[in-house]
């Protein structure tokens, strides 16, 4: 069994469901009713937690919105890198794949990594940025944990845009006011709030059906809430 060894409770959102992160800040989605709303429903009817769902076109308060799965294989490619980047605690493979590898502190991925064995099945969901050649990126993750054996659905969000090479990476910087706002809209998609309550609704049936990731999650949960009153020492943003 894995003794949990992380000082501040960013292992917490790295295994939380409903918590997408992006430039070091938090969004839990929690209510169960997420994708239901009928003033906001999808004009396709497959759903998008549907195993052949491809594209999607939501309404949203700044007009419609494409949400596509798997439609860039550049963009999985630059995913799966940066995950078994980060596991493996590789900050030169992570230089190419991020803008600032500065804003990545080695300290930080070697602690995850202690828990983390690896991230599997990865499905990008993308939405095209109002920045052009710019997405973002709702990465799914089966996240395999040391010494447990069943594994924990994850969603990350991302902001993916190219750089001075024409090379997509994953910008780890500060977003200007106005891709915050759209990186918001995206999270209020229906499409979107639809799928973090399919992931969150897996991961409460893994939690049930592993004792030892049950325990896992409720020793991180502990930890976190230990170092909550405690001051950060950085905040430095991190996808």
């Amino acid at each position: 069994m894995i003794k949990l060894k992380m000082k501040y409770k960013k292992m917490v959102i790295a295994i939380s469901i409903g918590t997408i992160c992006i430039g070091g800040i938090a969004y839990t989605f929690v209510n169960k009713d997420t994708g239901k709303t009928k003033s906001n429903k999808a004009t396709q009817e497959i759903s998008v937690t549907d195993s052949n769902f491809t594209k999607g076109t939501y309404k949203t308060a700044s007009g419609e919105m494409v949400l596509e799965k798997n439609a860039h294989p550049e963009i999985n490619e630059l995913v799966k890198s940066y995950f078994d980047a980060r596991v493996a605690c590789d900050m030169d493979k992570l230089g190419t794949l991020v803008s600032n590898i500065d804003n990545i502190q080695e300290s930080e991925l070697k602690s995850v990594a202690e828990c983390v064995e690896g991230y599997e099945n990865i499905d990008c969901y993308t939405v095209d940025s109002s920045e052009e050649g710019s997405y973002v990126v709702l990465a799914y993750t089966d996240i395999k944990l040391k010494g447990i054996q069943t594994t924990a659905p994850g969603l990350t969000g991302l902001y993916v845009n190219k750089d001075d090479k024409g090379n997509y990476v994953i910008f780890n910087g500060l977003l200007s006011d106005e891709l915050n706002a759209f990186k918001q809209n995206v999270y209020n998609c229906e499409g979107v709030k639809e799928l973090i309550a399919y992931v969150q609704d897996k991961y409460q049936e893994a939690l049930a059906s592993d004792a030892d990731l049950n325990k896992f999650y409720t020793q991180s949960q502990e930890d976190g809430n230990k170092t909550e009153e405690e001051p950060e020492v950085s905040t430095s943003p991190e996808p």
